[in-house]
């Protein structure tokens, strides 16, 4: 029998943090809900970013067949910049309620990332974090009135560079914070007590903020138990309207989280000296220009640290581009070398770099190929790519940034409890689970026949082709504060 089920969304959420406070009693919804439901890893895209890492659970879809690698597409990484940030317009593939037949039930979809724009649904639709301010970004428009009177906002760059850009002192992020996660609460307590949902789905992007800044404080642990008692009360509100047998409960989060990096690892200078690229005249001239500029006294952000990139080689937090047309035969011979020098880099003969260096078409067979990483990685947590392309020292120390990132952990969590869960996992049950298998789950769940293969849509892109100048300033300042630039 078809179950309505509900699915609550812990951005960032670790069971690094979650394990010892349930452990200590901190946290007794979750001790509750691991004791009687079905506890797993969340196993999250590569990169385990916010932006492919949603586009997956929306999709079904890897990042290469649903195209969404990181916030960012390029159409031509060697041609004409041409940089767009990315929007729901632009995931090739249907997301999981537009698969659904229209007469499903009514749906919730609230802080979803790459909802915007928001369309028409049976239901209520809220976008999140990549939504231009100004922008409409809730449907119907009668709930307009619902989420001014539960205090909900959009997560635009206002709020976003008061938590991370301003001066505001840490009490004062805490409590914005602690506003905002409030505000979903009491807007999900309104929509489940006054209508009845087959889907329902809210993000708490509270517990990703807040790492992000304080990462094992007290703070993280006052926001972990604020939700872990929101979850509580929703849950016996479910329970009391519908009774425990007829829902699914779902809680998930789309990557892990680990403590920032100590070390960058500056990829130019070290392709150098290993003669992948060749010494450059225009990086020693760019070192001694950005030594004697003196109007720009921070010097990471010096227009001088980009002379040291090259037309052959495009390189990211995630990923190497290679110039195929440079190149041309001796494409495949210089990517195994250039793999196998990755893999076997250690620094100081002891810490190994890199936990994953693969090519991008054995990582996700099928799909875009052109819109993947020649050479995908992910570096261990404990360095960062450096940022710059004319540094001389391979290995520096990194001291300064926010307290913690995702960026080398893919565990993210899953939880699931209800009557029934066990035949509803299926394969599922003993192993960890991928982001992607969940619209599956979903439609399994409602009794809606989930297609294998799927008929796919052309790429859109005017979304970031119609957004102003200004626009797009504010929606990579965003990005910027966050880290993910």
């Amino acid at each position: 029998m078809a179950k309505r089920t509900f699915v609550f969304g812990l951005d960032g959420a670790s069971w690094k943090i979650i394990d010892g406070l349930i452990k200590k009693g901190s946290l007794p919804f979750f001790k509750k809900i691991t004791s009687q439901g079905i506890k797993r890893n969340l196993i999250s895209t590569v990169p385990p970013r916010t932006a492919p890492a949603w586009a997956s659970f929306a999709t079904g879809l890897s990042p290469a067949k649903h195209g969404i690698i990181d916030f960012f597409a390029e159409e031509d990484p060697f041609g004409k910049e041409n940089r767009e940030i990315v929007s729901g317009r632009m995931i090739k593939g249907k997301r999981f309620w537009e698969k659904w037949p229209k007469d499903v039930g009514k749906i919730a979809l609230i802080n979803l990332p790459l909802t915007y724009p928001v369309s028409k649904i049976n239901g209520v639709m809220v976008s999140s974090l990549l939504t231009p301010n100004g922008r409409k970004w809730f449907y119907p428009n009668k709930l307009g009135k619902v989420l001014k009177s539960v205090g909900y906002r959009i997560e635009d760059f206002n709020f976003l560079s008061k938590i991370y850009l301003s001066k505001t002192s840490s009490r004062e992020k805490f409590l914005e914070i602690e506003k905002m996660a409030n505000a979903k609460f009491e807007l999900a307590d309104q929509l489940i007590s006054k209508k009845d949902w087959q889907f329902f789905f809210l993000l708490f992007s509270e517990t990703d903020w807040i790492q992000h800044l304080f990462w094992r404080g007290q703070q993280t642990i006052k926001i972990y138990q604020q939700i872990d008692a929101y979850l509580g009360k929703l849950y016996h509100l479910l329970v009391k309207k519908y009774g425990a047998r007829n829902f699914y409960f779902f809680i998930v989060s789309d990557h892990g989280f680990h403590s920032s990096p100590k070390t960058y690892f500056n990829l130019y200078p070290w392709l150098r000296k290993e003669g992948f690229l060749k010494p450059s005249l225009k990086v020693s001239l760019a070192r001694i220009f950005r030594k004697i500029d003196f109007r720009q006294k921070d010097k990471t952000a010096s227009r001088f640290n980009g002379w040291g990139e090259t037309n052959l080689l495009k390189i990211d937090s995630f990923g190497i581009r290679i110039n195929r047309r440079v190149l041309n035969q001796d494409f495949d011979r210089f990517r195994e070398k250039l793999i196998f020098s990755l893999k076997e880099l250690k620094y100081e003969n002891k810490r190994r770099v890199f936990g994953l260096v693969t090519k991008g078409e054995d990582l996700y067979p099928g799909g875009q190929k052109g819109r993947l990483w020649d050479i995908t990685f992910l570096t261990n947590p404990y360095f960062a790519i450096g940022p710059c392309s004319i540094e001389r020292k391979i290995f520096v120390a990194r001291t300064t940034g926010i307290k913690a990132i995702h960026d080398s952990d893919r565990k993210g969590i899953f939880l699931a409890k209800g009557v029934g869960i066990k035949k509803l996992l299926g394969d599922c049950l003993d192993k960890d689970i991928y982001i992607w298998d969940m619209p599956a789950l979903f439609s399994k769940a409602l009794e809606i026949d989930w297609p294998v293969g799927e008929k796919k849509r052309k790429i859109k892109t005017g979304l970031a082709r119609s957004l102003t100048k200004k626009e797009k300033e504010g929606i990579f300042e965003r990005l910027k504060s966050l880290g993910y630039v």
